[in-house]
C-alpha cells in the first residue's frame, strides 16, 4: 500500500545541528555583570557536549576575564568527573560549583 501522504517540498536551508558547535545560540553580553565586576558566561549541554566545551576552553586565554559556568546534563546517580576533564584544556582554574559557589574571573 502506497503512502497517500503527500511530501512537502523541502527548504534549502541547512541545518543548525552539525555536531560541534560553531555559532552561538544567543549574543554574549558586552558588558559585566553589575554586582560581579566581570562577565558572567554560562554554557550548558547535554552530556554529548564535552567536545565542545573543551574546544571552548582550548580557545579562551587564561585571562579572559570571564567567569565561565559550564552546566552539562549528567547521571546524577554517576559522581561527576566534568572538572577534572575540562581542566585538561584549559589553564584557568576549573572546579565543581556548589550551592554558595562565589564566582570569580578567569575561572571556570
Amino acid at each position: 500500500m502506497a503512502n497517500s501522504r503527500s511530501k512537502a517540498p523541502r527548504s534549502k536551508k541547512k541545518s543548525r545541528r552539525s555536531g560541534a558547535a560553531s555559532e552561538p545560540t544567543a549574543p554574549l553580553a558586552e558588558s559585566s555583570s553589575p554586582t560581579a565586576g566581570f562577565p558572567i558566561v554560562g554554557i550548558g549541554g547535554s552530556a554529548g557536549s564535552l567536545h565542545a566545551f573543551q574546544e571552548i576552553l582550548r580557545h579562551l586565554p587564561a585571562d579572559s576575564g570571564l567567569a565561565l559556568v559550564i552546566v552539562s546534563h549528567q547521571d546524577p546517580n554517576v559522581p561527576s568527573l566534568l572538572a577534572e576533564i575540562l581542566a585538561k584544556a584549559t589553564t584557568m582554574p576549573v572546579s565543581q560549583a556548589s550551592d554558595g559557589t562565589k564566582l570569580e574571573a578567569s575561572t571556570v
